[in-house]
């Protein structure tokens, strides 16, 4: 039958009584097979920032939403969201926030505190990187001569400013320590084992020497007249093994294991403890002196004082254990000034060379002009 219902005059209803259609109504949902379409509004999910977790909520309709953010909003309250838009509850401001204002307002908050954080590391870093190994004291033994009773003294000091040597700048193998360089390489501290071509020192510097870690120099310790070398080891026993060592050869020839170069004399050294052995190149001594021949001119006699540790120096071809390099014109080389007031120290000279004096003669061929050694003041108390 037709539709009772008036809908216009140029309407015309194609539905027919009894087939279940009501007009002034919402359609039903169909019961098979689908469920009822429900509107929603739709939140994005955005990402966690620095713990602040944004959670959708589905909104219901008749029922207001609040945005959902935990944390609160400067200056503004909570925004609601209803089916005809968002409404504002307080404003504080001229313009009235948004979701959007209040999550970036949020963000924006965390980034700050965020990028505060990294500033702080980033310059606790660098604090760090520049004071190196400075922020661990490290102990040593010092030595001293007591003029007046006629004793050695020791005592246990603290080192609270220094470079690790593991740190040093290599420049072809070779490694720079002294106030030469600057104030910051005065002391420094060999805390683990280290293999170089050959330690330079300029100017002043203490090297501390710590238990079990040996220093290993392959082309000698260059110690050049108007410098000076101090070194320490941990332990009060000379003879005790597990003190720090230094192990020196030198392959430069008329250079001496310690000391100079060819032509060049020795600063001054002074031994505290540690367990070393020095081996000087053909011509040089083992501590002590370059080669020297009749056209050189003399050295500065260097000092080596002997407070304590356990030292073994071996003289290259012609050349001193502690002393003098080879003289090439026979007359030996100068020795240094030396002073053992302590420890246990083993010296040997080259072929004609003295183990504690001077160097020997460069010319082989004639055994006349064996060095006569050189002058050396020696005292042992």
């Amino acid at each position: 039958s037709r539709c009772q219902h008036r809908h216009g005059p140029r309407h015309r209803c194609s539905h027919r009584r009894g087939t279940g259609h009501t007009h002034g109504r919402r359609p039903q949902a169909h019961t098979t097979g689908h469920q009822p379409i429900q509107a929603h509004r739709r939140h994005d999910t955005p990402e966690p920032l620095l713990g602040l977790h944004l959670q959708p909520r589905v909104h219901t309709p008749g029922r207001r939403t609040a945005l959902p953010l935990r944390a609160p909003l400067a200056g503004h309250t909570h925004v609601g969201i209803s089916p005809h838009g968002l409404q504002q509850r307080q404003r504080s401001a001229q313009q009235p926030p948004s979701e959007a204002d209040g999550i970036t307002m949020v963000n924006s908050k965390y980034k700050l505190m965020y990028m505060k954080q990294q500033l702080l590391l980033t310059a606790a870093l660098m604090l760090g990187m520049a004071q190196g190994a400075w922020a661990q004291d490290v102990q040593y033994i010092e030595r001293s001569w007591d003029q007046t009773n006629k004793t050695l003294k020791s005592e246990t000091k603290t080192c609270s400013k220094y470079k690790d040597f593991s740190t040093l700048s290599d420049n072809k193998g070779a490694r720079g320590i002294g106030d030469g360089y600057g104030a910051d390489f005065k002391w420094v501290v060999l805390k683990q084992s280290q293999s170089i071509k050959q330690l330079v020192v300029q100017g002043e510097a203490h090297l501390i020497l710590c238990d079990g870690a040996t220093l290993s120099c392959s082309n000698g310790v260059v110690l050049e007249a108007g410098h000076s070398l101090y070194i320490y080891s941990q332990r009060e026993s000379d003879t005790d093994e597990a003190q720090g060592r230094l192990t020196v050869t030198r392959d430069t020839k008329n250079a001496a294991g310690i000391g100079g170069h060819e032509a060049t004399g020795m600063g001054d050294l002074l031994v505290h403890g540690g367990i070393f052995s020095a081996t000087g190149s053909d011509y040089g001594a083992g501590i002590g002196h370059g080669a020297f021949d009749s056209s050189s001119k003399a050295f500065k006699s260097g000092t080596m004082r002997v407070f304590g540790g356990k030292i073994t120096a071996l003289g290259g071809y012609s050349g001193a254990g502690i002393g003098g390099g080879s003289g090439h014109g026979g007359d030996g080389n100068n020795g240094i000034t030396y002073y053992q007031l302590g420890g246990d120290v083993t010296c040997t000279g080259g072929l004609y060379a003295a183990g504690l004096g001077g160097g020997g003669c460069y010319y082989r061929f004639f055994p006349d002009y064996n060095g006569t050694g050189g002058v050396i003041g020696y005292t042992y108390i």
